[in-house]
């Protein structure tokens, strides 16, 4: 493990959402991935990517030491997963952009209207299979998956 870089440091900015349908019919499940699991990616709904490798309960709001959760959601199978960034920090952060930074200081934001008009990365899932690797191999992260519900 690189000490004092975070999983999130390591990955691409472009493959760095939250799971929208939090009330649907789904399946979580705390995985140890197999290969076998990543390929029945049209299945999932949302992987949910937690990175603890700096994280200090102490520190953890507005001390420097945070946690970050990258979600990936989609809603149907086959659609991409579109990409949410979070914190545990209580300073401003864009879930957009997976940076501190105030939404009213942003170029996508609209003063008149209040309103954030950028727009949610994506990924494919085969995007998501590397992404998942890459972080299954991190001590301090940790993943969940949400299954579409079998109706």
């Amino acid at each position: 493990m690189n000490a004092g870089k975070g999983f999130y440091e390591r990955v691409p900015a472009l493959i760095k959402n939250r799971c929208k349908n939090k009330g649907a019919k789904t399946k979580s499940i705390n995985i140890k991935i197999r290969e076998g699991e990543l390929l029945k990616m049209k299945n999932i709904q949302c992987v949910k990517i937690n990175d603890l490798t700096n994280y200090d309960s102490n520190k953890c709001l507005n001390g420097g030491r945070y946690a970050f959760t990258v979600e990936y959601n989609r809603e149907k199978p086959g659609d991409k997963f579109i990409i949410e960034y979070n914190t545990s920090s209580e300073f401003d952060y864009c879930n957009i952009y997976g940076s501190f930074q105030e939404c009213r200081k942003c170029a996508e934001y609209n003063k008149e209207t209040n309103y954030c008009f950028a727009d949610y990365l994506t990924v494919t899932e085969e995007q998501l299979k590397e992404i998942i690797k890459v972080a299954k191999k991190q001590e301090e992260v940790y993943i969940e998956i949400e299954k579409f519900s079998q109706c």
